[in-house]
């Protein structure tokens, strides 16, 4: 089983509240409880909890347990729209940055790196459905190219934003058809590059920007529309639906 970790619990604990199942100043399950629900470690509990609690969208009671906070639902809606707003700002620098940074690779890339991009391109071909590694092979693929494009100081500021780049290939973005998509983009930019084909390589890269920004705008109408929170950012209502844990 994959390993899940502690942001990826908060986010359920959020979507959870988006959707009613867990209201405003009611109690949550017991940790041991949520632990065997997300099958993760009551210590990774513990930290999504406490990562919430600073949020505002959960209170402790010692003694009592962790509770609902009031004011939770409009933090978690708050939290959604900042968080899309954000990756919506990433891929808009990403598409700045990557097809002139492509352009600059099939200039000066190396055989040696051209080996090395299509070894990684079979390794996502081989694991399309293992979201961790494939976001570990993107990295590697769009990081190679960046010293391919052979410019240092090109190369220090993408360490600089590397952080920032790397929430717009996270686990909970990504699906099984944008890893393949991902893949089929990867390969057709690697036959440009080895070709020197400078217009041809920026412009896939600009199409596989587009790619990937359209994939994650379709994965948050899909999560709006299941979690509730679409209903909640146009209506200001409350959720109606009601999941059971």
């Amino acid at each position: 089983m994959q390993k899940i970790r502690h942001d990826q619990v908060v986010r359920k604990i959020e979507e959870f509240i988006a959707c009613g199942q867990f209201k405003a100043g009611e109690r949550i399950p017991p940790e041991r409880d949520l632990a065997d629900h997300f099958q993760v470690s009551r210590n990774t509990i513990r930290e999504a909890i406490k990562a919430l609690a600073e949020k505002g969208v959960l209170v402790s009671r010692r003694g009592a347990g962790t509770f609902v906070a009031q004011g939770a639902l409009a933090c978690v809606v708050y939290g959604f729209t900042r968080r899309h707003k954000r990756l919506t700002e990433i891929f808009e620098l990403r598409n700045l940055l990557e097809p002139q940074i492509a352009r600059l690779a099939a200039r000066r890339i190396t055989s040696e790196q051209i080996e090395i991009l299509k070894g990684i391109v079979q390794q996502q071909r081989e694991n399309l459905e293992d979201k961790t590694i494939q976001a570990m092979l993107d990295d590697q693929f769009h990081s190679l190219i960046v010293q391919a494009a052979g410019n240092t100081v090109l190369s220090e500021l993408y360490d600089a934003l590397h952080g920032a780049l790397t929430e717009s290939r996270s686990q909970e973005l990504q699906s099984y058809e944008r890893n393949v998509r991902s893949m089929e983009y990867h390969g057709r930019l690697v036959e440009a590059l080895e070709a020197h084909a400078e217009s041809q390589a920026a412009t896939i890269m600009r199409e596989h920007m587009q790619q990937v920004e359209s994939n994650f705008e379709q994965l948050v109408r899909a999560q709006h529309h299941t979690d509730g929170t679409e209903h909640l950012l146009e209506n200001d209502a409350e959720p109606h639906a009601n999941k059971k844990l």
